[in-house]
């Protein structure tokens, strides 16, 4: 693990609304089923992560403050804190930004990230520490399930095509232009389909998942 400055994770969520969480998924289960699924998953992810050795956990939520969002902040030790407005590239700017103010090396995933594991996690922050500019997971939809840095990349994320399948190749090309060195890590898996959704389930119960 990294020995350079403190690690902040965050886990970037949102609140377990009906009809705004997992949609795709929704649309073969059903909006309260789905729902549901959303808050295992939350639940999940942050009481995993929450053993990796790091000096701030954060529970950063879109929209309004929620209770039950708070609720599993507290459980997990984590502060729960709000992204803020903007698209999703302007929220992790502001995530990442605060954080190396802070003096932290950031390092966010997504709350639905069944595929990232602790040993991902440690391995990002180890590749920050070995002087990494960034550091990614991708995802098996184009995008990317993980990210850190180790200072502040304002174009990475400005008018990004985000949720759609060119995003982490759009990424690779921006830090190729600007000369910049960067780590990715084994691909990682999220929730969004009813494949997904038993891949999640199956590995949940044989432990895989951790």
């Amino acid at each position: 693990m990294s020995a350079g400055r403190p690690l902040r994770l965050i886990v970037f969520a949102k609140p377990p609304l009906r009809g705004h969480v997992k949609t795709r998924l929704a649309r073969r289960i059903g909006h309260r089923a789905a729902t549901s699924v959303y808050r295992v998953l939350l639940a999940d992810t942050l009481m995993r992560l929450s053993l990796v050795p790091v000096a701030s956990l954060e529970l950063c939520a879109s929209g309004r403050r929620h209770p039950s969002l708070w609720s599993l902040a507290r459980r997990a030790g984590a502060e729960y804190r709000l992204q803020g407005h903007g698209d999703l590239g302007q929220r992790m700017q502001r995530a990442t930004a605060r954080a190396l103010s802070d003096g932290f090396s950031p390092v966010i995933v997504g709350a639905d990230c069944a595929g990232v594991s602790a040993v991902h996690v440690g391995a990002a922050f180890d590749a920050l520490d070995d002087g990494a500019d960034a550091v990614f997971a991708p995802a098996d939809d184009g995008g990317y399930a993980l990210i850190g840095l180790s200072r502040p990349l304002p174009g990475l994320f400005h008018r990004m095509p985000w949720g759609m399948p060119a995003v982490m190749a759009r990424t690779r090309r921006r830090l190729a232009a600007q000369g910049l060195c960067w780590r990715e890590l084994p691909g990682a898996w999220d929730v969004d389909d009813w494949r997904s959704l038993r891949r999640w389930r199956r590995e949940r119960c044989d432990g895989g998942w951790r």
